[in-house]
């Protein structure tokens, strides 16, 4: 499988750009929606539905209908809360595909049927309701190769158990959080077991390079791609 860092083109943050899935190189899936580059991804699947998680989506309503992947709670937010949903049907059509995690289940395998070599599990964060918010396990069938993308400040219990076989780990969304804790989360990451352990979404605030390197972590660029 392979993993793009999209290039944003005319914007000047790619920081706010989903990363992009593919399984050969020729049709992408959006990892999130917080910024949309690709015009008709082939699949969407939301990692949550507040306001920051999803802003892509409506840069999608020129295309063809969606092929969205989202669990019960994020369909209801965007459905009633922030009603994207309806606004997006009335242009391209939206096609729901269910990420079954809800009431007390909270990791749940899926697939794209077209991705017939990747397996896909969704695991709620454990610092959120069950189904707001997730992390996503991606295996390569065909590779026995494993991805992991997961907020950077909230890797915990939960999502620890998923990390001992993967080979990449994408971390999104900013480390400081305005106390000071930027070092200290960079040094936690630094102990978990990926070979490659990248940080999307970092901002100049976080940490600098020499911090990153020696705790052998990279910082995500625009066009990055990795092959796994």
């Amino acid at each position: 499988m392979r993993v793009r860092i999209p290039d944003g083109g005319e914007a000047t943050d790619f920081a706010m750009l989903a990363p992009l899935l593919s399984p050969d190189g020729r049709s992408w899936c959006l990892l999130g929606a917080d910024g949309v580059t690709a015009p008709s991804p082939h699949a969407v699947v939301l990692t949550g539905a507040h306001k920051d998680q999803v802003d892509g989506l409506l840069d999608l309503r020129g295309g063809t209908p969606i092929n969205l992947y989202a669990t019960p709670a994020m369909f209801e937010h965007l459905t009633q809360a922030l009603p994207l949903l309806p606004v997006l049907q009335q242009y391209c059509g939206v096609h729901w595909h269910l990420i079954a995690i809800a009431g007390d289940r909270r990791e749940a395998d899926f697939a794209i049927a077209e991705w017939p070599s990747l397996q896909f599990t969704a695991i709620t964060l454990s610092s959120s309701s069950c189904g707001e918010c997730i992390a996503l396990a991606v295996q390569d069938n065909d590779t026995g190769r494993r991805l992991f993308v997961a907020p950077a400040s909230t890797v915990g219990l939960a999502e620890l158990d998923w990390l001992h076989d993967t080979d990449c780990l994408l971390l999104s969304g900013p480390l400081n959080d305005g106390a000071g804790h930027a070092l200290h989360r960079l040094d936690r990451i630094a102990e978990l077991s990926p070979q490659r352990k990248i940080l999307l979404h970092a901002s100049a605030d976080d940490a600098g390079d020499a911090a990153l390197a020696a705790r052998g972590i990279e910082r995500a660029y625009a066009g990055m791609e990795l092959e796994l």
